[in-house]
């Protein structure tokens, strides 16, 4: 009897302490929920009617504040359709210090010497709005019809590598994790046919000629 009695007694007490126990729970998954999910806000100016209306994004150019000096050119006359396919930039955080660096894909300006760039250009992010352009320093040399750029961790050893697409060669820079990179495109198999390198063009000006020699032999025999 007396335990019945007990269990009476406290049975309300324990529905208040798991509701004491519950509430600071929901509140803790409300918060995770809007800092997870913070509700787009837009900054909003009063008109003198009294309503609210959006005020419109604006943009600065920062350009020569931020030190970032690198010049695209291309040779628009020599290169067609190849100059119209640059440039391009690619972002990512290649030193681990949360602040994205940036690098810019070179060009040909002068379609005889392609080589000639200018090259492509790494710029590491300093953190203060400012950054540094360190390709000299990391070994990066990326040099000719250059158009496209990706940061990924080929190998998953926790350092961003950058790939580089063009015409002619696959690069591909493996972060040493030291601020420098080597091109193992080559020892990976990595390897891109360029339809505009000396080396194809001479293929396949051979490539001609065998096919020419073999018809002439052929009408030779025929006659």
């Amino acid at each position: 009897m007396k335990e019945d009695l007990l269990r009476k007694v406290n049975a309300p007490s324990a529905g208040i302490d798991e509701a004491r126990i519950a509430a600071p729970r929901a509140l803790v998954a409300v918060l995770v929920a809007l800092l997870l999910f913070p509700m787009p806000s837009y900054p909003l100016e009063e008109i003198s009617s009294g309503a609210l209306r959006t005020v419109p994004i604006r943009f600065t150019d920062v350009t020569k504040r931020s030190g970032i000096t690198f010049d695209y050119d291309t040779d628009l006359r020599r290169g067609r359709n190849l100059a119209t396919m640059g440039a391009g930039v690619a972002m990512g955080d290649f030193n681990g210090d949360s602040f994205p660096d940036l690098f810019f894909t070179g060009s040909a300006a002068s379609g005889k010497k392609p080589g000639a760039g200018p090259c492509g250009a790494l710029y590491r992010n300093r953190g203060d709005g400012t950054f540094e352009d360190v390709t000299v320093r990391s070994g990066i040399r990326s040099c000719g019809w250059r158009m496209g750029a990706y940061w990924v961790d080929l190998d998953g050893e926790g350092h961003l590598d950058l790939v580089v697409t063009g015409v002619g060669k696959l690069e591909v820079w493996k972060n040493l994790g030291n601020g420098t990179f080597r091109d193992v495109a080559a020892e990976r198999g990595l390897v891109a046919p360029g339809s505009s390198t000396r080396t194809t063009r001479r293929r396949a000006r051979s490539a001609s000629s065998r096919s020419a020699s073999r018809r002439t032999t052929r009408d030779r025999k025929r006659s």
